[in-house]
């Protein structure tokens, strides 16, 4: 699919604490790694965003102050892409609440149970294609 002019928001909730830095989905994590495999065949311009932009201990859930930290700065984004895709419930019902139009992502995290199933995986990554024809 050719989605070249489109700009995709990837909005996850914040760094790993296995990234190097506190980055959206550093380019050595293994998070973005898979991300970058299941978007592989789509062509359109990807950026990383977190609602936080912190580690937290043992990648803890973030707390509501956390979650609403940078409220205006995500939205702001969030309304300049084009498509935005939450990574994780916690993303996906921030913006749920707040009104902005996503496609819920599950986490690309090896502990996800969804990922066992492979053909979860292939109907999920079917519904993220036709979300960005919409």
């Amino acid at each position: 699919m050719d989605f070249s002019l489109k700009n995709v928001l990837v909005l996850g909730s914040n760094p790993s604490t296995s990234s190097p830095d506190n980055s959206a989905f550093h380019s050595d994590t293994k998070s973005r790694r898979t991300l970058d495999i299941w978007f592989s065949n789509i062509s359109a311009n990807f950026y990383y965003e977190n609602l936080y932009p912190f580690k937290t201990p043992n990648n803890k859930q973030l707390t509501i102050s956390q979650i609403s930290y940078r409220k205006y700065y995500i939205l702001e984004k969030a309304h300049e892409a084009d498509y935005v895709i939450a990574v994780g419930s916690i993303v996906s019902k921030f913006l749920k609440r707040e009104g902005v139009k996503h496609f819920s992502l599950f986490h690309p995290s090896g502990l996800n149970r969804k990922l066992n199933d492979p053909n979860q995986l292939v109907l999920h990554l079917t519904l993220l294609e036709k979300f960005l024809q919409t």
